[in-house]
Formats: C-alpha cells, sequence, structure tokens
C-alpha cells in the first residue's frame, strides 16, 4: 500500500476513534479507496488482537500470522502493547484472558463463591468468563468444573475448560470426555485445543482419532492432527502421513467477506515433514 508511513502516522488517531466516521475521513484524505480503507481496518482489528494475547502473556514467539510483516500490523500492535493509545474494545466476545488483558483487572478481587454460583446459571451470559476465574483462583472443585464444561452449550466455556486442564486437575474422567469430544467435533477451535492437551498429557488412546480426523476437509483439523501425531506417536504411523507430504496448501480460515483470517503459515507438506522427523528422532533414543 503506497500510503503506507502516512496511516502509520496517523495510527494513535485511528485507533482511539476506532471504525468510526471520523476515522473513514482521515483514510479518505490519505487517498485510500474504500476497498483499502476496509482492508486497513482489518489489519489494525487483528493488531489489536494480537495486543491483547501479548497481554495475556503469550510471547511473540508463539504465534504466525500472515500478517506478521506487515508494518501497520506491527505498529499498531506496538502503540497498544505500550500503553501510547487509549483502545476502546468491546470484549463481549473475547477468551476471558484477553477480556482480563483489556479491562486490567488484574487486581479485582474475585468473590469465588458467588462466582461458582454465577458460572452454574444457565442464564448468565458471562458463565466463560466466571469459568476462567475459578480455574485461574483454583477452585476446590476445578476437576469437576472442567468435567462438566468441557461438553457446555457454549464454545466458549468449553475453550475455557479445555485450556484449564493441566497437571492439577487432569484426570481419567477429563481425558475420557475430551477424547469423545475430539470424535463428535468438527470445530477447529475445539480441535486445536484437544490436539494440545493430547500433547501435552501424552495421551496415547488419542492416536487412533487422530487418525481417522486426517480425513477431514478442513486443512486446519488436518494441521493440528498431523501436529499432535508428530508429538506422541510412534514410527507405525509415518507410512499414513507420508501421502500428506504432497499437499502443498496452507492450513488457513477465511471469514465471511473472503479475507484471510487466521493461518498456521505452514503448508500441509512442510509441518507434516516435520512431524515425521520428530517421531523419528523420538523413536531412535
Amino acid at each position: 500500500m503506497k500510503q503506507t508511513q502516512e496511516i502509520i502516522n496517523k495510527l494513535p488517531e485511528i485507533i482511539e476513534n476506532g471504525p468510526s466516521a471520523e476515522t473513514f475521513l482521515i483514510l479518505e484524505n490519505i487517498g485510500l479507496s474504500e476497498e483499502e480503507i476496509e482492508k486497513t481496518l482489518d489489519i489494525i482489528t487483528q493488531a489489536i488482537g494480537r495486543s491483547g494475547l501479548y497481554k495475556a502473556g503469550l510471547k511473540p514467539e508463539q504465534m504466525s500470522h500472515y500478517l506478521d510483516e506487515n508494518p501497520i500490523f506491527n505498529k499498531t500492535i506496538e502503540l497498544v502493547v505500550n500503553g501510547e493509545v487509549n483502545v476502546q474494545v468491546d470484549t463481549g466476545n473475547l477468551h476471558p484472558e484477553l477480556k482480563k488483558a483489556f479491562n486490567f483487572d488484574e487486581d479485582e478481587e474475585i468473590d469465588l463463591e458467588q462466582t461458582f454460583i454465577d458460572f452454574n446459571n444457565p442464564e448468565n451470559e458471562d458463565r466463560a468468563y466466571g469459568l476462567y476465574e475459578l480455574l485461574e483462583h483454583k477452585h476446590p472443585k476445578s476437576s469437576e468444573l472442567i468435567e462438566k464444561a468441557i461438553n457446555d452449550e457454549d464454545e466458549m466455556v468449553q475453550i475455557t475448560a479445555l485450556q484449564g486442564v493441566d497437571e492439577e486437575t487432569v484426570n481419567e474422567t477429563i481425558v475420557q470426555e475430551m477424547l469423545e469430544l475430539f470424535k463428535q467435533t468438527q470445530n477447529h477451535t475445539l480441535v486445536s485445543n484437544l490436539t494440545g492437551n493430547f500433547s501435552d498429557f501424552n495421551i496415547q488412546q488419542a492416536i487412533p482419532l487422530l487418525i481417522e480426523k486426517l480425513q477431514s476437509e478442513n486443512l486446519m483439523i488436518v494441521y493440528d492432527c498431523i501436529f499432535c501425531l508428530g508429538e506422541i506417536a510412534d514410527e507405525t504411523v509415518i507410512d499414513i502421513l507420508v501421502p500428506f507430504k504432497e499437499v502443498r496448501k496452507c492450513a488457513e480460515i477465511y471469514d465471511e467477506d473472503g479475507m484471510l483470517s487466521e493461518s498456521t503459515g505452514y503448508t500441509i507438506r512442510k509441518i507434516t515433514k516435520k512431524a515425521i522427523k520428530k517421531i523419528k528422532k523420538r523413536n531412535k533414543k
């Protein structure tokens, strides 16, 4: 984009105004077309989201995105993370950890018993945040909460539960609930969190399910399954993985407008080669 530096110079004002009429006028005056304005605002929005991840504790090296080299993307992150701009974010649909990062309420006192009651109230729209706080503060019934929440009707509650599984909470019931959910779901976000747990806890029962899921038409799911097999499987899966070395497409997600919203940064071919290499190396020991 030719006007990149001009956009960067106006970023503090654009970020603080949000997607308002003032912002559109600023970008129009710079000389952007309507399509370029939409693209620019999408880049800034994604950068603000990435900033929230950093505030929540994730490291840059843990992230990979097609916009990582974009100067507008990077400058937006710099401004937000360093607190150089005031960001108004609708946190209603964010992951609880991101909501906490944007709300800057780390020191807020939590009434765990009331939070427990609120979480068990199906009418409460903020149950995922409640569950996050209960698990973050090591509620004595954390394992039971996770067991129940893994199959919740609210996807964000499910994700929060899966991300709350750790060495202290994991048990056989939770493992079986995760395996059953993995069998049933075609949701790539749930699959990503499940495969992460399978890898972290070396859940060998997941291997045949991972192999079966390789037939998914969703390359994000295929990517996660191959990655997980690379972490926990032995050499018996290599022949199954070999054909995926011929798949040269990247695992990507596009939004309803056809814009790329998520990318692994790797082709299926590349992640398959990495997985096979890791399996061979592990089984030589």
